[in-house]
């Protein structure tokens, strides 16, 4: 019958379906899974009071205990107690 045809036509592109195509879907849905991740852990870093200007300011701490280390290692003990 031609129902019979149609989906027989329907099932027949789908098995031609090549490698890498599946690959391209699989892949695309392993992407979006850890976007998905990647967006919760971000949320719940936000939540317990994780920010851009928290993080900015401990790299700038960073170069800043460096810098001191560099160029005045005697003083270095006043930015720890500071």
């Amino acid at each position: 019958s031609t129902f019979d045809k149609i989906i027989m036509a329907q099932v027949d592109r789908k098995l031609e379906r090549t490698h890498s195509a599946a690959y391209r879907e699989g892949t695309k849905e392993a992407i979006e899974r850890v976007l998905a991740s990647v967006e919760a852990t971000a949320e719940k870093r936000v939540k317990d009071g994780f920010s851009e200007v928290n993080f900015t300011l401990g790299v700038l701490n960073c170069f800043f205990i460096l810098f001191m280390f560099n160029e005045y290692p005697q003083h270095l003990w006043i930015v720890y107690i500071v």
